[in-house]
């Protein structure tokens, strides 16, 4: 077995390193972007709007914003845009629920 010695610049080396890392990049960079907007999406999903909202929980939307302001039910607000989390919304109307049940007995 041959070993070879090869002499070679700076800016060769340069070249096949920067080229090297661009086919790695090229290759899984678009697959990071779809895994960041799948889990983006499902995000969001998980988000309401004050008409959504008021439909899954199936209350009118002047129930849902007293709800809102009496703390019962925690909400997001991005701008001038109110945003429930659904299993937010769910755990807070058990927790209501169990208070009612509770003051009943």
């Amino acid at each position: 077995m041959t070993q070879e010695i090869v002499i070679i610049t700076n800016e060769k080396i340069e070249y096949l390193i920067r080229n090297s890392i661009k086919d790695v990049i090229s290759e899984y960079y678009p697959k990071l972007l779809n895994l960041t907007s799948i889990s983006q999406k499902e995000e969001t999903k998980d988000f309401l709007t004050r008409k959504q909202a008021a439909e899954f929980l199936n209350c009118s939307m002047t129930s849902l914003y007293n709800y809102q302001k009496a703390g019962v039910i925690s909400y997001y607000q991005v701008g001038r845009k109110i945003l429930f989390r659904k299993s937010q919304l769910l755990d807070s109307m058990e927790v209501q629920n169990l208070k009612q049940k509770k003051n009943r007995k």
